[in-house]
């Protein structure tokens, strides 16, 4: 049986916007947190959610979603590797087709 986390990410650059994302972590993630890669695992997780909750604030649709408040469209992603103090993470971070998007998550480089 799965566990829900919910995380609320409040995006005060992108106006007082909440987005709510569930993060699934299976019984085998949560029995792995006190090994030493667990918990890098479910930080990679938490932030690759809250890098697509950030995108879709940006361009005012989810993934696949048909509204008229869309500004943007989502164009692939590309890799980065983040490294924090329980590892370095392997991130996809999305791209629009404008080139427009930038993560407030940390610096493009």
């Amino acid at each position: 049986m799965a566990r829900w986390w919910r995380c609320d990410h409040r995006f005060p650059w992108k106006g007082s916007a909440i987005t709510n994302r569930e993060v699934r972590l299976s019984r085998g993630e949560l029995k792995a947190l006190p090994d030493e890669d667990g918990f890098r695992k479910v930080l990679q997780t938490v932030v690759q959610e809250a890098l697509e909750a950030e995108m879709t604030e940006a361009i005012g649709a989810e993934k696949g979603e048909r509204t008229t408040e869309r500004v943007g469209y989502r164009s692939g992603y590309y890799e980065r590797k983040l490294v924090t103090r329980v590892g370095a993470l392997e991130l996809r971070v999305p791209q629009d087709r404008a080139g427009r998007f930038s993560t407030e998550l940390f610096e493009r480089y």
